[in-house]
C-alpha cells in the first residue's frame, strides 16, 4: 500500500474542538531524546474511535478497530529516526494538529508535508517511517496525533486486557 494523504480529516467544528481541548491534556510524558511530549487521554482515545469508519474506508479493511491513540508535541531539536512500529499499529493515521513550520514525514523513501487537519495514512508495522532531525527553535513546535488501528483478533484486544 502506498501512503495516502487526506485533507480535512475532521469537520471544522470538530477540529476547533480538538484545538480547544489540547491545553487540558495534562501530565504529558517528556521524551527528551526526541524533544517531544507525549500523552494519551480519554478525549484522544474517543477521537480515534470516531475515526474507525474513515480508517476502514482508507485501508479497505471492514472490521479494524482503534487500538490506541497518542498526542505528541515536538519542539526544539526534534527527531524521529526511521523505524517500523512494533506495537498495535498495523494501520496508522498521523494527524497534523498544529505547527509553527512544516516538518516532513517520510514513509519509505518519500517525504510528505502535512498541514493542520491533514493526515498521512500508512502501515505502521510494515512501512519504514520517521522524520529527519529538525531544529524547531526555542518557540517552534509540531503537534501530531497518531491514531492506530488493528484487526479485532490482534493481541492488543486478546491479551492486553
Amino acid at each position: 500500500m502506498q501512503p495516502i494523504k487526506i485533507t480535512e480529516v475532521l469537520e471544522q467544528k470538530e477540529f476547533n474542538n480538538l484545538i480547544n481541548n489540547l491545553p487540558y491534556i495534562k501530565d504529558a510524558l517528556h521524551d527528551s531524546g526526541r524533544s517531544r511530549y507525549m500523552k494519551d487521554s480519554n478525549y484522544i482515545t474517543d477521537l480515534g474511535k470516531s475515526l474507525e469508519k474513515l480508517a476502514r474506508e482508507i485501508f479497505k479493511e471492514s472490521n479494524i478497530k482503534s487500538s490506541y491513540s497518542l498526542y505528541c508535541k515536538y519542539f526544539s531539536k526534534a527527531s524521529m529516526e526511521m523505524h517500523k512500529d512494533d506495537n498495535a499499529c498495523t494501520y496508522t493515521i498521523d494527524l497534523c494538529v498544529r505547527q509553527t513550520e512544516p516538518w516532513g514525514l517520510w514513509v519509505e523513501d518519500k517525504e510528505f508535508i502535512l498541514n493542520p487537519n491533514e493526515a498521512l495514512c500508512y502501515l505502521g508495522n510494515d512501512q519504514l517511517h520517521g522524520r529527519k532531525p529538525k531544529d524547531l527553535g526555542s518557540n517552534g513546535s509540531v503537534e501530531m496525533i497518531f491514531f492506530h488501528y488493528v484487526q479485532p483478533d490482534h493481541w492488543f484486544f486478546t491479551h492486553n486486557r
